[in-house]
């Protein structure tokens, strides 16, 4: 199976049409690195430069990330089958923010994220987790479903 497959599951069915533009909007070289989280993954990533040894890889919490919600997924370049860690004023991100872009999702790099892309809502991912926490599963995947930016 390949990356962009393996990714592609467990992703919410309100991002996939999103996500499976990108892949036709970006060369092979891009890849992903980084799809659905769950709320534990989250909180390790949280807790790293925290703590937990490492350096700071997110400032959201568990439920407060696209990727808790299968809406978000980071990307770089592959070369020989390994990730690629490029500075954020490489060049090369201008293609992939170009796509991004282009196929109606949220750059990452609007908040300092640049390989990330989400799911454009009009509420946050927070309000997200308030309502899971309060309704439930399928009244979150509603509040998704209302706040799509069409």
């Amino acid at each position: 199976m390949n990356r962009r497959d393996k990714f592609k599951q467990g992703l919410n069915s309100l991002y996939l049409p999103y996500y499976e533009a990108l892949c036709l909007a970006l060369p092979d070289e891009w890849q992903p690195y980084s799809g659905l989280r769950t709320f534990d993954e989250q909180t390790r990533l949280w807790n790293q430069g925290r703590n937990a040894p490492g350096g700071i890889v997110t400032n959201a919490k568990a439920g407060e990330s696209a990727h808790n919600w299968g809406c978000g997924t980071d990307w770089t370049i592959w070369v020989n089958n390994l990730p690629v860690w490029m500075s954020k004023s490489d060049e090369r991100w201008k293609e992939y923010i170009e796509a991004v872009v282009k196929v109606g999702l949220r750059s990452g790099e609007e908040f300092g994220d640049i390989d990330h892309n989400e799911l454009k809502i009009s509420c946050s991912w927070p309000a997200i987790l308030h309502v899971f926490s309060a309704q439930g599963s399928i009244a979150a995947h509603q509040k998704i479903e209302n706040s799509i930016f069409q």
